[in-house]
């Protein structure tokens, strides 16, 4: 290689480094901002038992209204798996397209996805019915996620199963 050529190549690699790095941060502070942003337009709530007996019937509830003008859509409602060491999932009303689970840095989750629409006005009703199964103190967080996988209402559940 021309010793001419060398300095300038590595300019060029230089500034490649430098274009890929911009171009990666300025991606992920995108992404970052909008998993930051809480759904907004919503009345949301769950109602859950904060004590049960093992082998009791559990019914998680979750209500969504829709008090902006505009349709909203529930992605997913996501349910940490620490919580769901104590207790299982039987059935989900309505019934979601499909189930994941995730382990993302030892979070790990379950998703329940919906992709359902909710129009100005409506309220929407999710209920998960479940059984306790061990005995003890489970909790974590619950969150509706809205429009986006990364737009998100967060909820602490937390059961004591004697």
């Amino acid at each position: 290689m021309d010793n001419k050529a060398l300095p300038w190549t590595i300019v060029i690699l230089l500034t490649s480094c430098i274009l890929v790095c911009l171009c990666g941060g300025v991606l992920l502070g995108v992404f970052l901002w909008d998993s930051g942003q809480e759904p907004t337009g919503l009345g949301i709530s769950v109602d859950s038992p904060v004590q049960a007996s093992l082998g009791e019937d559990i019914l998680i509830t979750v209500t969504i209204e829709n008090t902006s003008d505009s349709s909203k859509e529930l992605n997913s409602i996501d349910i940490d798996d620490s919580f769901l060491e104590g207790i299982v999932i039987n059935q989900v009303e309505p019934i979601y397209d499909e189930v994941d689970s995730y382990d993302l840095f030892d979070y790990t989750f379950t998703s329940y996805y919906f992709y359902r629409s909710i129009r100005p006005g409506e309220t929407l009703v999710v209920t998960f019915y479940g059984r306790s199964i061990q005995a003890g103190d489970f909790s974590g967080d619950l969150d509706v996620c809205i429009d986006s996988t990364s737009r998100c209402k967060d909820f602490l559940l937390r059961t004591v199963i004697r």
